[in-house]
């Protein structure tokens, strides 16, 4: 058997002790939710107005990720990057236990859907 060095034991426990993305964002997204939920439906329309530009962007800069063979994984770090820089969260994490950043099927198959 070998023996792992003092070096590696710490670096194999700091890599363990990173949150996954769920944990990232799961707690969080619940209480953001319900606090959205209180806001009144005027102030939400006029939010959904100002961010479609940039949902709008987001999806034309993502389309050339989303083909036959790509790869999942890529397109959720992408978009994960894409909504830290506009300071947005990925409010799908935790939503009925849902695991994921965004559903993603990059064949002609549904292989990845949110929750109903």
């Amino acid at each position: 058997m070998k023996k792992l060095g003092i070096f590696s034991f710490l670096f194999c426990t700091s890599v363990l002790a990173e949150p996954s993305r769920y944990d990232q964002y799961a707690a969080g997204n619940g209480e953001l939710g319900a606090r959205i939920a209180q806001l009144d439906s005027e102030k939400i329309l006029a939010e959904e107005a100002r961010l479609a530009p940039m949902a709008s962007d987001l999806l034309l800069k993502v389309k050339p990720l989303m083909r036959e063979g790509g790869s999942g994984m890529a397109i959720q770090d992408f978009l994960l990057k894409q909504f830290s820089q506009y300071g947005w969260r990925p409010m799908l994490v935790g939503y009925k236990g849902y695991p994921e950043a965004v559903p993603v099927s990059v064949n002609n198959q549904v292989g990845n859907a949110p929750p109903h």
